[in-house]
């Protein structure tokens, strides 16, 4: 078997490798090449700096690295990593970073991040051999939101470029692919929430899939969160609000109040290069 970059091989080719990879798993994956072409282009992902192990011409294994510098540190995000059922075992996944490791670090990259499922025990010890320690814990939440009806609440549409970002609370503890950005190159609806004369919180949201990327309240209080969170049912309900850092138990607390539940927790792992 050999290992080679992704820079030259078709999407198609990669994205079946990716849901044949992820069958049975825990989580469903989308087949559509055009999801992942959108989604990767969003999340800065390079096909140069991304790994395959072939055997012969047959993709059996990848890992996929976005590339960018976040908060002054220029980084590689493991932005999906999979192993054909019928080659796991043979410790595809280390032998993968073996080789990206050195040309990373070549091209300047300090380091190395990425999100795992907790209950995935392979995986955490496949990355935990490799360098990787937990830095986060998020929490994935879905379900159909149960918010009261607030006659004083009102929706401002508004786009990437007029979001206030630094002024938002917790975007330090953003995942990845909800940073703006990665946010900026997506196909995102961005919304203020008013009630009355005070602007009370704001999310990110992909309508088609059902899926915010951000929500959050300038103050926390059980009337702000529930003008928020009829405000985003007015846009998506049922909702996935995915990687809630562990952080923001005031957040968890009205997620879950408001009718979602955790269905999946996941850690951030990092390695400094």
């Amino acid at each position: 078997m050999e290992i080679r970059t992704l820079a030259h091989l078709p999407l198609s080719v990669l994205v079946d490798c990716f849901v044949q990879s992820f069958e049975g798993y825990s989580v469903k994956v989308s087949n559509s090449v055009e999801y992942y072409a959108a989604r990767w282009k969003a999340a800065m992902v390079r096909l140069d700096c991304s790994y395959g192990m072939f055997d012969g011409e047959l993709l059996v294994g990848f890992v996929l690295h976005a590339i960018d510098t976040r908060q002054g540190v220029r980084m590689a995000f493991n932005d999906g990593t999979g192993v054909l059922p019928a080659y796991r075992g043979r410790r595809i996944v280390q032998a993968l970073y073996a080789q990206a490791i050195p040309a990373l670090k070549a091209m300047g990259i300090a380091l190395l991040s990425l999100e795992v499922i907790q209950q995935n025990e392979v995986a955490l010890k496949a990355y935990t051999r490799v360098g990787f320690r937990i830095v986060k814990e998020y929490f994935c939440f879905k379900g159909v939101l149960l918010a009261r009806p607030d006659a004083a609440m009102r929706l401002e549409a508004t786009t990437f470029h007029r979001m206030e970002w630094n002024t938002l609370p917790a975007q330090a503890w953003q995942a990845w692919e909800h940073q703006p950005e990665s946010l900026e190159g997506g196909n995102f609806q961005y919304y203020y929430v008013w009630r009355k004369e005070e602007r009370v919180g704001y999310f990110v949201v992909q309508p088609e899939y059902n899926y915010v990327a951000q929500v959050d309240c300038m103050h926390h209080s059980p009337v702000h969160w529930n003008a928020l969170l009829m405000g985003v049912s007015q846009i998506a309900n049922p909702v996935k609000v995915n990687n809630v850092d562990s952080r923001q138990p005031e957040k968890i607390h009205y997620l879950r109040r408001h009718g979602l539940q955790a269905y999946i927790h996941q850690y951030e792992m990092q390695m400094p290069l």
